[in-house]
């Protein structure tokens, strides 16, 4: 899902049939309701962040209206707090982590499709930010606070009130508390073994968030980690991702296609923004 779009937003030719495939297996894999799961062993479940993540994709492609009864299936699965649970049946600590209603609103509103309960949403977002700005983390959603301030940021830049202009306020505060001087980002996951995301991934995810705050306003910032990006490129073209947090001798996840997917995108918003400027 995250190459697909990586792939549609770099929209190069040479990668048309990529691009092609990737939108061929995606659609094959829809459940019954023509949702998503995140893997062949869960595809007649469904996950909300997958889900919504290509329906977002759908609708930058012009398509939200094929698969307009797909999107009032995650409508249908509001719960009246406002929020959603992931329906990830491999997810069983936090199921209601706040990613996880930022990604449904995000995909409604690419769609122009109304959720229920929008103002129960915002509301449960915006007290669900901790103290310090972010909202944040949890090794189920790689452990790292970036994570979350990704899609929440984009739900905040499509609203307008003094509390979500105060909340976001209270967001960049932590982000560019955060860059180290490097203009990278890390943070460590309280989880004891060593499988972490990388600082290329949550640079990535953090640069992401920053974005919907303004690019004139933190030109500074970007520069410096646009430029860490650029100096961490793999050889081959990739990004090292580091690993899914996850607890287990017999499990292992590499995440360099999440973090150069995410990077691609990053890059091509940054490259936008400076040929208007």
């Amino acid at each position: 899902m995250l190459a697909a779009e990586a792939l549609y937003q770099t929209k190069s030719s040479h990668d048309e049939q990529a691009f092609l495939k990737a939108m061929a297996f995606l659609k094959h894999n829809e459940n019954d309701d023509g949702l998503l799961c995140h893997n062949k062993k869960c595809s007649k479940a469904y996950c909300i962040e997958t889900s919504s993540a290509y329906f977002q994709l759908l609708g930058a492609m012009g398509e939200s209206g094929k698969v307009r009864q797909s999107i009032q299936n995650i409508v249908s699965l509001q719960q009246n707090t406002g929020q959603w649970f992931v329906g990830n049946p491999d997810v069983h600590e936090n199921k209601g982590f706040p990613s996880v209603t930022a990604f449904a609103l995000n995909c409604l509103k690419k769609a122009s499709v109304k959720a229920y309960y929008i103002d129960q949403s915002l509301s449960w977002l915006l007290n669900k930010q901790t103290p310090e700005g972010d909202w944040g983390s949890s090794w189920e959603y790689y452990g790292i606070p970036g994570y979350a301030l990704w899609p929440i940021l984009q739900t905040l830049h499509d609203h307008s009130s003094k509390e979500v202009e105060t909340s976001m306020k209270k967001a960049v505060r932590y982000i560019l508390s955060h860059q180290l001087d490097d203009g990278s980002w890390k943070h460590k996951n309280n989880n004891v073994h060593d499988k972490q995301a990388s600082k290329e991934l949550q640079t990535a995810l953090m640069l992401s968030a920053l974005g919907y705050a303004g690019y004139n306003d933190h030109q500074e910032s970007f520069a410096r980690g646009i430029d860490f990006l650029l100096q961490h490129q793999l050889k081959n073209g990739a990004w090292d991702g580091g690993y899914f947090p996850i607890e287990s001798a017999r499990y292992e996840k590499k995440e360099y296609i999440f973090a150069t997917s995410r990077i691609l995108c990053l890059l091509n918003n940054y490259l936008d923004f400076q040929k208007q400027n």
